[in-house]
């Protein structure tokens, strides 16, 4: 029998023709971006990655703006010297992007290693990220990497806004990492929802949510997608949770809750047809969609509609801990389920049930403060748990509160730059200098 043939390559472009390519899709979302912004680059062929990074530092340079690169040529200790580089940066006014390079070495146990815990880090400050950096981060990363990335750091896979392959060959194999170029599509051909005089924020998220559909499944309903459709994959849900968060922010119910039903259902889908080494994180998604639901449902006062998907959100959270062997973005996951099962009963007075979640998710915190070092992001969970624990009637409320004051008292001093430290510092001592029972405004701790 005759060996197979083997499988021949796609065929390679000139470096002219990919520079353009992927600079087209690159250019095309940064110019939307309005402050920070997660863009994965996976490269193939290094030499494009530089000049892509020439391309862009030139473009900036015109508007008076820098490229910040971050580009260690060493294993040792990258991650370290990555991160002080990438944070020593975050309060110029003159920084128009974040270039942050980690695609040396792939295949070598030492960079390999080395890559592995500055995503891990990466993945932990997701929150400081997001406060304190006010330009897109464009992270680059080895194509051979991109099966774990969303395993090593399920946060930041879930915040991305775009993905890039940067590679001289043509394929693109229908992966998430693939470079995919979206259609021209005019914004009056969208679902009649956008039409509506509505806030130009919500419209921008809800147009751009409703694009990125419709390049990607055409005009196909959530409920009506084919599992072997070859874009399944490639949608990021981000773009529909964010638009789902303004909608909320600005009580446009009805937007949310379309939005939150086509990613709830697009995620149970990926979910039911999940290769192995996708069942983990298409089960997250499912769960972090579900939230979106309940976020919906109590904004509108459906208290029942929500425990039911927090309930079932909360049951996700707790099998990937078992899967996952209790790993601490799992823990931290549970942690926010449980503080959102526990909001939903303290709405309908029932102290006795939000009592029990609320302390379960306060030991979790605790636990994850240990074994983080007391990282900011930690301490800020915890600081959260601890009040919420302190709304519980007969409790050691002033104990909890006077905890939670320190924790942020520390903070504040640790990141003068993140606001929202000062403003939950300030929240705390006023609960303990009122004399009625604590009921603060608190942010939602998500996921």
């Amino acid at each position: 029998m005759p060996p197979a043939a083997p499988t021949p390559l796609a065929p390679l472009l000139s470096l002219d023709e990919a520079e353009a390519q992927a600079w087209r899709s690159l250019e095309r979302r940064l110019r939307q971006l309005h402050g920070f912004g997660l863009l994965v680059c996976f490269v193939r062929t290094p030499l494009l990655a530089q000049r892509v990074r020439e391309r862009l530092a030139l473009q900036l340079a015109a508007q008076e703006k820098s490229l910040q690169v971050t580009a260690v040529t060493h294993p040792e200790d990258l991650a370290q010297i990555s991160l002080q580089s990438l944070f020593a940066a975050t309060d110029s006014a003159t920084v128009g992007a974040h270039w942050l390079e980690a695609y040396r070495g792939a295949g070598q146990p030492s960079w390999d290693a080395e890559r592995r815990q500055l995503v891990t880090r990466l993945n932990e400050r997701r929150s400081r990220l997001e406060a304190e950096f006010h330009a897109p981060l464009i992270l680059l990363l080895p194509a051979e990497s991109a099966a774990e990335m969303a395993d090593l750091a399920p946060d930041l896979w879930h915040i991305r806004i775009q993905t890039i392959l940067l590679s001289a060959r043509s394929d693109s194999g229908g992966s998430p990492s693939a470079l995919v170029q979206p259609r021209a599509e005019s914004l009056h051909e969208l679902d009649s929802t956008v039409s509506l005089q509505v806030e130009p924020e919500v419209s921008h998220a809800l147009q751009y949510w409703l694009s990125q559909w419709r390049v990607n499944f055409d005009d196909y309903g959530s409920s009506e997608l084919p599992p072997e459709h070859p874009n399944l994959w490639a949608l990021s849900l981000w773009d529909g949770v964010r638009a789902v968060d303004v909608c909320l922010s600005y009580g446009r119910f009805q937007q949310a809750h379309g939005v939150a039903r086509d990613l709830l259902n697009l995620a149970r889908t990926r979910a039911i047809h999940a290769k192995s080494d996708q069942q983990n994180s298409a089960l997250r998604d499912v769960s972090v969609s579900l939230n979106r639901v309940g976020a919906v449902a109590q904004a509108q006062g459906d208290w029942s509609g929500a425990e039911a998907v927090y309930r079932e959100s909360l049951e996700i959270s707790r099998q990937l801990v078992q899967r996952l062997g209790g790993t601490p973005e799992a823990l931290r996951d549970v942690s926010v389920s449980l503080n959102k099962v526990g909001a939903v009963a303290q709405a309908q007075g029932d102290w006795s049930g939000a009592e029990a979640v609320y302390r379960e998710s306060l030991e979790l915190r605790r636990q994850l403060v240990q074994r983080l070092g007391g990282t900011p992001e930690a301490l800020d969970d915890l600081g959260i748990s601890l009040v919420r624990n302190a709304l519980v009637p007969n409790g050691p409320a002033h104990e909890l509160l006077t905890e939670a004051a320190t924790i942020y008292a520390a903070l504040v001093q640790r990141c003068p730059q993140v606001r929202r430290y000062a403003d939950l510092l300030k929240l705390v001592r006023d609960q303990l200098a009122a004399s009625t029972t604590p009921d603060p405004e608190l942010p939602s701790d998500s996921k």
